[in-house]
C-alpha cells in the first residue's frame, strides 16, 4: 500500500487529505475522520485480511 495527501480546493477553501492506496479491482473504501470520529475508529481496517488483500 502506498499514502500520500491531497489539497481538494473548493470556493470556501481546501480539505486537506491523507490517502492509502491498495492495489487490485474492489472499489475503493473512503473514511473521513472529523465528522464525529477519529481516525482511530478506522485502525483495525488495516489489520483486516480482506482489506489488505488486492483481488
Amino acid at each position: 500500500m502506498d499514502s500520500g495527501t491531497l489539497d481538494l480546493n473548493f470556493a470556501e477553501g481546501t480539505v486537506h487529505l491523507a490517502y492509502r492506496h491498495r492495489a487490485g479491482t474492489r472499489p475503493p473504501l473512503v473514511c473521513l475522520h472529523g465528522f464525529g470520529s477519529t481516525k482511530e475508529d478506522y485502525a483495525d481496517l488495516s489489520m483486516r485480511p480482506n482489506f489488505g488483500t488486492a483481488a
